[in-house]
């Protein structure tokens, strides 16, 4: 039969031998079957897991377990919450940007493509009319067809008409048959219609270098028929500083009298072909050299007598491939429309290709804009079949219905992805209007057919330049990681729970094992006989008192183990019992196979959270950083404005020289030499010009000891008060000469003033504005009257310095109040009769320092201190000053922004770079020196973006208002002098850009104690636990000291226990009962000794005694009497048993017999 646990139950004696069970008890008992083995399953699980709040819950009465399960519920559905987010937020693969920014000692220059708005020069046209086969033949109509070719396919659908593109067919096709020089078509057309290199590239250089335009050019097709493109293939151009003369410049001819103008239809029709042609000039596509020109959007024009000054920021984006959850390719994808020839993978090239297929498919041709690939090599293969204006025509008349919203073709989702790495040029451009005297005759001197009226139709000059020697790296990352979900989902369930990954193998192991129960009879049966077991096993055990188990312990120790092996022992137990740390109680208190599987289980875990530390400590050591960007919706700190003059040196001061002193014109063209910076100087090769002019500088100084460099640059620039006409800040006038708002600061073009616009926000706002009616403003008087100008005559010693300055005007510099204006900032130009007006979009950059993983300083290297705020561009400035003068004795202008020495004659600049190779460097390159090389990038710096238009022209209303302030001011004077800047914030914003590292102390710290809780349920003072009873093991292995005082201790522990169980034992209940009911019990024997008992001669037998067998023997049996209670136990068989007899009555009567029910004790 099977046994099962007994249950207390509560019974009447009625009389005799009879006693009273109640049925409702009788059939709870039985209906216990089971459930005792799940109870006794959960009181284990509460009492020794390491999940908070099940032990409250289970010792809970009343409502307070009511407020435990409450409490208990919603942890675990917050939780829940909790982890789920968790793990939908990282399948859905999420990703982010990382801002990076680079510096650079060099940056590659972009595929600079030059496009004349005149596609057909009349020269060629006249040329085919006079071939030998085509005389005559080459019609206005076959012109107009021809054009129409290269058109967009909407233009040709929207304006031209049938009856125009059936005569240009005619035309097309006799004379495709009758013309023998070449095979005429519209390609090969298009490839010799266009201006040649020569024709439309006049000057290039890179860095001041003069290079062959047609070496380093190569011209391709886009849709404004034969360009020309710089720094591409094997032919790339670098820069190697910032600045607008170090980067390409071209100077271009727009032949605007070789130009032909066709319209689409006959006359009366005012739409020319190309919607371009509404001006002369050229349009600049400045791109990767991955990616066709005509497809690239931001197209820059520059017209005849214009200046274009285009200032480059490079952005660089790296994208994630699809196994790192980004979208984007390296290379073709498997649907896209590739073709066989060389083009490299863009989405933008892809995106064309789907056009040129779209066609393809449909008429069997390709309109010539869309003909990509070795076309664009110029190759002109017939691989492609080009469509006629005739064919488009027609097609185009089939699927559209003559309105404005026609669609193109398009790719189909997901056909053209992003390419993993593509390069974006942020282009500011500015421009300036005519050409200086100075210029003039520079270019008329380098060919004798550039008359003076020509350059003014046709050239237009070109600066294409990186404001800064750096760019900015955007990296898409993955914004989360396994590490990090384990990191919070273990921050989360040490929040809610303090569990940890063993808490969860001790939830399964528990709910598996009441599953069991709940469904094996055979697990029930089991656990009753284990229960038993262990009861039987604790009978005797609590016969035999604490006094000799502990002291049977201590006999096996002292016996059989070494003093060091208990050591160890009893400080290992000591830990395992006491600690926190999650694992280490189910290891002390479990047993054999037990052990072992929380052994493995907390082992497997320990190499877990060693990888994930190892991953957590390379993220830290990496040192990463982020960049967040944000929109701040607030004033940015104003600019500082520094403004030049394009005119160095004033007329009048050198003709008051010459009149009262032997200055000569020769001299004063050596002394120009200085506002060239030293790179430019070096490559003119002068030595024999230099030589001369140093002579007659030392002879004049010589006579004139006042006169020095310095006191020449300083006086012949241009004066306040005869430059600045008007100045207002937020529409208030003010002194613009007052040295409260205005300085004066040494440049590359001499002496200049710069504006504190904080100074006048504080003096003349009541609050910040924005907007084109507020901010900075000023009226500027070009005096081409006092320009100095030299010609060089042929009996001229000195051949006269062209300073690059090709237009009249001025130049502005916007940038941050410590950076040196003219090394690191936004460049403006203004002309006279012309208006600038420049909305400001700042940007601010906070980086990091270097001491917390950054690459920024706000201090000055320990070798370069200066009396002033720190920048960059300053210190690189003091670098090569230093280096100057203490090499040489003297410093260029171009670096002696804080005035530090002599300036340097133009023969010492040469001679001091050739003749010390540190110099050579600085000039070359300056991030070569090892004293340049501390010069980090500020901490915090706002750089200005503008956006420039310019109006030409100034009213005549103007020209009356200034001749009321000065007679010389009439209306011809102001338009050929007068020119006015407007510089204002764009809006109430900005962008900033603020680093911070990826994984700093703090959340290093903090993943830590996040997975130490996730694995172990650790903390810092658990690793103490741990590192101490490390510390104790070492201790008690080396010195038997350690292991005697363990001993020690240990006997006194055990004497302290013997003394709580004389106490426990003189009070005992067995003892007042046997007192009472005994006659023949000694009850001196109930009583203890108050002598302390050895441990070896008094403990054991004195023990031996009192659990003799006649002491347990001695009681008789109690006395019954009716009416009495009794508490006795019942199996749940037994119950079933007795309710088998009678079933329906309240209390069932039975024979009170040893073998039915077992008296455990009584209560009266």
């Amino acid at each position: 039969m099977k046994k099962e646990e007994a249950h207390r139950f509560q019974a009447r004696l009625v009389g005799g031998n009879l006693i009273e069970l109640p049925v409702e008890q009788l059939r709870r008992i039985a209906n216990t079957s089971g459930v005792d083995s799940i109870e006794q399953e959960t009181k284990h699980f509460s009492y020794s897991t390491t999940l908070h709040g099940p032990l409250r819950l289970y010792k809970g009465k009343g409502y307070g377990k009511i407020f435990w399960s409450l409490v208990m519920c919603f942890a675990l559905v917050f939780l829940s919450v909790q982890i789920n987010i968790l793990i939908a937020y990282f399948m859905s693969h999420p990703t982010a940007t990382s801002v990076t920014f680079v510096p650079a000692e060099a940056l590659t220059l972009p595929a600079v493509t030059v496009c004349n708005y005149n596609p057909i020069t009349k020269s060629y046209v006249q040329y085919l009319n006079e071939s030998s086969s085509g005389a005559g033949y080459f019609t206005y109509d076959l012109l107009r067809y021809m054009i129409m070719a290269y058109s967009e396919v909407e233009d040709l659908y929207l304006h031209a008409n049938y009856e125009t593109i059936e005569k240009g067919r005619r035309a097309y096709n006799y004379f495709q048959s009758i013309f023998t020089e070449y095979p005429f078509n519209i390609e090969n057309f298009f490839a010799r219609a266009g201006f040649a290199c020569h024709e439309m590239l006049k000057v290039c250089s890179v860095g001041g270098t003069n290079l062959d335009c047609c070496a380093i050019s190569r011209q391709v097709l886009t849709d404004l028929g034969s360009c020309f493109v710089f720094s591409v293939d094997d032919m790339k151009l670098n820069q190697t500083q910032p600045g607008i003369f170090n980067g390409l410049q071209l100077i271009l001819d727009a032949g605007v009298n070789d130009a032909v103008a066709v319209n689409y239809t006959e006359e009366g029709n005012t739409i020319p072909i190309f919607s371009n042609n509404l001006e002369d000039g050229f349009r600049l596509y400045v791109r990767n050299e991955d990616e066709l020109a005509y497809s690239y959007t931001e197209g820059l024009s520059v017209s005849p007598a214009y200046r274009a000054y285009i200032a480059l920021n490079l952005e660089t984006f790296h994208f994630l491939t699809p196994d790192k959850w980004g979208n984007c390719t390296h290379s073709w994808p498997t649907k896209s429309p590739r073709r066989a020839f060389r083009l490299p993978y863009t989405s933008q090239n892809c995106a064309s290709l789907c056009q040129q297929v779209y066609y393809e498919q449909r008429i069997n041709c390709t309109p010539l804009l869309y003909s990509v690939g070795d076309g664009q090599h110029i190759t002109f293969s017939a691989h492609l079949n080009t469509c006629t204006p005739s064919e488009l025509h027609a097609f185009m008349l089939k699927v559209a219905d003559r309105t404005n919203n026609i669609n193109g073709p398009e790719c189909a989702d997901n056909i053209c992805p992003t390419s993993c790495v593509t390069h974006e040029y942020k282009a500011s451009i500015t421009y300036g209007y005519g050409f200086s005297e100075s210029a003039m005759d520079w270019l008329t001197n380098i060919n004798d057919t550039w008359t003076a009226e020509r350059i003014k139709e046709n050239f237009a000059v070109v600066n294409i330049f990186y404001r800064e020697m750096s760019y900015m790296l955007n990296e898409q990352i993955q914004s989360t990681s396994l590490v990090d979900v384990l990191s919070n989902i273990g921050g989360n369930m040490g929040l809610f729970f303090g569990a940890s990954v063993i808490t969860v193998i001790e939830l399964v192991i528990f709910f598996s094992k009441l599953g069991w129960i709940a469904f094996s009879s055979r697990r029930r049966e089991y656990m009753f006989h284990k229960r038993q077991k262990e009861r039987d096993r604790e009978q005797p055990v609590m016969e035999l008192s604490q006094v000799e188990r502990l002291i049977s312990w201590f006999k096996k120790i002292a016996s059989g183990r070494s003093f060091v092996e208990h050591g160890i022992k009893r400080e290992v137990l000591q830990m395992m019992g006491a600690t926190k740390l999650h694992g280490c109680y189910r290891l002390y208190a479990g047993k054999t196979y037990a052990r072992l599987f929380w052994l493995l289980v907390a082992i497997s875990i320990g190499i877990f959270f060693f990888i994930v530390l190892v991953e957590l400590t390379g993220q830290f050591k990496a040192s990463g950083i982020s960049t967040q960007v944000e929109i701040v919706y607030d004033y940015a700190d104003g600019p500082s404005i520094t403004i030049c003059s394009h005119n160095p040196v004033r007329r009048n001061y050198v003709e008051e020289l010459k009149r009262t002193t032997s200055f000569s014109d020769d001299l004063s063209v050596y002394l120009l030499y200085i506002f060239l910076r030293p790179e430019s100087l070096i490559k003119m090769n002068l030595t024999t010009d230099l030589f001369a002019g140093e002579k007659l500088l030392r002879d004049y100084m010589l006579n004139y000891s006042n006169f020095t460099i310095a006191s020449f640059v300083s006086e012949a620039s241009f004066k306040c008060e005869e430059a600045f006409v008007q100045c207002a800040f937020e529409g208030i006038m003010f002194d613009c000469c007052n040295e409260r708002y205005s300085t004066e600061v040494f440049t590359d073009l001499g002496q200049c003033l710069q504006f504190d616009w904080k100074q006048l926000s504080a003096d003349f706002s009541l609050g910040y504005h924005f907007g084109s009616v507020h901010g900075f403003q000023v009226m500027l008087d070009h005096q081409s009257h006092n320009t100095f100008h030299l010609t060089n005559y042929s009996d001229t010693v000195i051949r006269q310095a062209f300073l690059d300055n090709f237009e009249p005007g001025f130049r502005i510099y916007v940038h941050d109040t410590n950076a040196i204006p003219h090394t690191n900032s936004e460049v403006l130009v203004v002309s006279p009769n012309n208006k600038l007006s420049t909305g400001l979009k700042p940007v601010k950059y906070q980086f990091l320092e270097r001491s917390r993983g950054g690459t920024c300083s706000n201090t000055w290297p320990p070798n370069l201190q200066l009396n002033l705020t720190y920048s960059a561009s300053a210190c690189k400035m003091a670098c090569k000053a230093k280096y100057f003068i203490s090499n040489c004795g003297c410093i260029p202008l171009h670096y002696d922004t804080f005035k530090e020495g002599k300036l340097c004659s133009p023969k010492e600049v040469v001679e001091c770079v050739k003749n010390f190779p540190d110099i050579a460097s600085v000039v070359s390159n300056f991030n070569d020196l090892p004293l340049c090389q501390n010069c980090a990038s500020e901490c915090e710096l706002f750089i200005y973006y503008t956006q420039n238009s310019i109006i030409h022209n100034i009213l005549t209303s103007l020209g009356e208002y200034m001749r009321n302030m000065k007679k010389q001011y009439r209306l011809s004077y102001v338009r050929d002098n007068l020119a006015t800047v407007h510089i204002f914030f764009a809006a109430k914003k900005y962008k900033m850009y603020s680093q911070s590292t990826l994984s700093d102390l703090s959340d290093y710290f903090s993943k830590i104690g996040s997975n130490m809780g996730l694995f172990y349920g650790a903390s810092v003072i658990s690793l103490f636990e741990l590192a101490l009873v490390l510390i104790k093991i070492v201790w008690t292995s080396t010195f038997p000291s350690r292991a005697l005082y363990l001993k020690g201790k240990s006997e006194k522990e055990i004497e302290r226990k013997l003394r709580i169980e004389e106490i426990i034992n003189e009070y005992s209940a067995p003892c007042r009962v046997i007192r009472s009911a005994s006659e023949t019990f000694d009850a001196n024997d109930c009583m203890m000794s108050s002598e302390k008992i050895s441990i070896e001669t008094g403990v054991v037998p004195w023990l031996k005694r009192k659990l003799s067998p006649s002491f347990s023997a001695s009681f008789p049996p109690p006395q019954r009497k009716i009416g009495q209670v009794l508490s006795l136990t019942l199996t749940p068989e037994q119950a079933s048993a007795i309710l088998e007899a009678e079933t329906f009555v309240d209390s069932i009567y039975v024979p009170l017999r040893k073998d039915k029910v077992n008296i455990h004790d009584f209560n009266i």
